[in-house]
């Protein structure tokens, strides 16, 4: 009986601490405002709501009363104004330390706040769609703005962003259409998605060092955005990032690695663009419909151009590059993917690329690779090149007039490799045996009259070829560069004189034996011909 009054009084005990943890709540209504103090014995409040949606003014309190006690006024709940369509002023007390998601949701009418000193962070949806917002004093206790905070604040002009902040959420500032000049801090470490995204009035910005990412439509449709300071820490722009900006110039830091879709789609008023170093892909339709630009280059590092990176370009006639084998190597995912698409001038090195010889090494070639390029007059493929492995690498070349293909090429399944080029008069293969092609892999080139050249005793072989066949006149007049007449040393040749190159597919090559990668060469000079090693 002992063991049951002790249990009974246990129990008892427990109950009364659980109820007095769990203190009840009281709701205190002061000045058309309803407070809420969660636990009575603690001396804090929270607004939770007005009396009536129609409240047109709102004075919080720094304090309230209850059965003679004072509870300070702390914070302010999640949606306590929300759609409070008449409130035009609200006068919030240093107290708050706190202010909840949607507070202030769609309070149309609402023209000013200020925020208090204690608070650190605005929420989700503070302000979203008080239209008539024209200003907002943020203290330097704030270091975060959540997603959605200032969305659709159309009036807008000015806002002072505290050095203290450090985070702007997605959809921030969004639709913030009257902001006319905006001031990142230094401070600042994060931008989210679509934050500034059609604020078009901006005209100038500068991204803070502490920024490595430019998140997907952080700015965009910021249609008078013309200047733009990125920092040398970002590593990443996302997709659309600055779509529609009307910036004059942009300089790309040296340490960006990645370019979205879009990244810059639209950007009418720029002009020239350099791709860093460490860039190895541009994005899909990373400069489409930048008609303002004339000029682009391109770093060996990039491997990828996406699909309509620079469609639609119509200005856009110089390309720079500083390494042609890695030009070569570069995946064009489609047609307008290369920066030559537009009717363009490659430039190796600062020197218009006229005569191309592919570098040794290259075996096989994409698709685009060259097409478009109306600096082009000849193209030599070196030997140990075997395939075309893309459509269309070098169509609509209209100033293409001679092709040297050589002994080790083996294929061209593909459509249009060097079709559309009107003024091709000369192809030389040096094939053996002709290398399959398609009925159009030269289709509508040489204005209707095009000969080949082909090695001795091949001609029926090409003759009777699909693609080969479609040739006006096929001669076969290449040798062997006469491998069996030449002489195995150099006696009485001056190589101080002019001489020809040719390799053992009887293609004449360019430059010197100086710039030969290591082979087998025969060197003529009037009437005579040696065999030539290079190492």
């Amino acid at each position: 009986m002992a063991r049951r009054i002790l249990l009974l009084i246990s129990l008892i005990g427990i109950m009364a601490h659980c109820c007095h943890v769990r203190a009840f709540t009281v709701d205190v209504n002061y000045n058309n405002i309803t407070y809420r103090i969660d636990d009575i014995t603690k001396d804090e409040a929270c607004v939770l709501k007005p009396m009536g949606t129609g409240i047109s003014k709102a004075v919080i309190a720094d304090a309230v009363e209850y059965r003679g006690n004072k509870y300070t006024v702390t914070s302010i709940a999640d949606n306590a104004f929300k759609e409070c369509y008449k409130l035009t002023s609200v006068t919030i007390p240093e107290t708050v330390e706190s202010i909840g998601n949607n507070a202030f949701y769609y309070c149309e009418e609402l023209t000013s706040v200020t925020i208090p000193h204690a608070v650190t962070a605005i929420g989700k949806g503070t302000f979203y769609r008080c239209l008539k917002l024209t200003s907002v004093t943020i203290p330097e206790s704030v270091a975060s703005i959540g997603e959605d905070a200032f969305r659709d604040c159309h009036k807008l002009v000015s806002v002072a962003l505290p050095e203290s902040l450090t985070y702007i959420g997605q959809n921030a500032f969004r639709f913030c259409s009257g902001l006319k000049s905006l001031v990142l801090p230094d401070g600042l470490t994060f931008i989210g998605e679509s934050a500034f995204s059609s604020c078009d009035n901006i005209t100038s910005l500068a991204i803070p060092s502490g920024i490595t990412v430019i998140h997907r439509n952080a700015f965009s449709a910021c249609y008078s955005l013309a200047s733009l300071d990125l920092p040398d820490g970002v590593t990443v722009i996302d997709g659309y990032a600055f779509s529609g900006c009307s910036l004059a110039s942009l300089d790309l830091p040296a340490g960006l690695t990645v370019i979205g879709e879009s990244a810059f789609y639209g950007c009418k008023g720029l002009k020239s663009v350099t791709i860093p170093p460490a860039v190895t892909s541009i994005g899909v339709g990373c400069f489409q419909d930048c008609d303002g630009l004339t000029s682009v280059t391109i770093p060996p590092s990039v491997t990828e151009i996406r699909s309509k990176c620079f469609d639609r370009c119509s200005k856009l006639r110089i390309v720079n590059i500083s390494d042609l084998a890695a030009w070569c190597r570069i995946a064009f995912d489609r047609d307008q993917a290369s920066p030559l698409c537009n009717n363009g001038y490659l430039f190796l090195n600062g020197e218009e690329v006229v005569d191309l010889e592919i570098p040794a090494g290259i075996t096989s070639l994409g698709r685009v690779t060259f097409a478009n390029c109306i600096s082009l007059e000849t193209v030599r493929i070196p030997e140990g090149f075997e395939s075309f492995d893309g459509y269309c690498t070098f169509q609509y070349c209209r100033n293409l007039r001679e092709v040297y293909l050589p002994s080790t090429f083996k294929s061209a399944d593909v459509s249009g490799v060097f079709g559309d080029c009107p003024d091709l008069e000369t192809v030389y293969c040096s094939a053996m045996t002709p290398p399959s092609i398609w009925y159009n892999t030269f289709s509508d080139s040489g204005k209707g009259f095009m000969t080949l050249h082909v090695p001795e005793g091949t001609k029926a072989l090409y003759a009777e070829a699909e693609g080969w066949k479609n040739f006006n006149e096929i001669i076969d007049d290449l040798q062997s560069a006469g491998v069996e007449a030449v002489a195995t040393d150099a006696d009485g040749f001056d190589m101080d004189s002019p001489y020809e190159i040719y390799n053992l597919g009887g293609v004449r090559m360019a430059g010197s034996v100086e710039t030969l990668p290591a082979g087998v060469y025969i060197l003529r000079q009037k009437g005579k011909a040696i065999k030539y090693i290079a190492k």
